[in-house]
């Protein structure tokens, strides 16, 4: 049996993407960040993974590192990878993450 479990939040952050016909102007977005997690047993409380701590990793990080800041020339897609790439790290069992770029676009990262 597998578990997963998804949190989410958002974050309003300037970008540019250079080289793009129309993406290369510095402009803004409310941008959403999932963080998938997956597990594949329950601990002695019947959960495998705690929402709470899940949600106060991904808000600190979104708070410190992208809220209204100016991200340069990254796209989605570094955006999401350095996402990623910050959960590998705290060792909670990140499975993918998803960046929307506004509403009806979204860039996944995933092994």
């Amino acid at each position: 049996m597998k578990y997963r479990v998804r949190v989410e939040d958002h974050f309003d952050a300037s970008h540019y993407i250079p080289g793009h016909s129309k993406c290369k102007q510095l402009h803004g977005h409310t941008w959403k960040v999932e963080v998938f997690f997956v597990k594949d047993k329950l601990d002695e409380r019947g959960i495998s993974l705690d929402f709470n701590l899940a949600k106060i990793e991904l808000a600190n990080l979104l708070t410190d590192k992208y809220d209204h800041k100016n991200l340069g020339g990254k796209s989605a897609e570094q955006i999401a990878e350095e996402i990623y790439l910050s959960f590998k790290n705290t060792g909670l069992p990140v499975e993918k993450v998803r960046v929307w770029e506004g509403e009806g676009k979204y860039v996944e990262v995933f092994e």
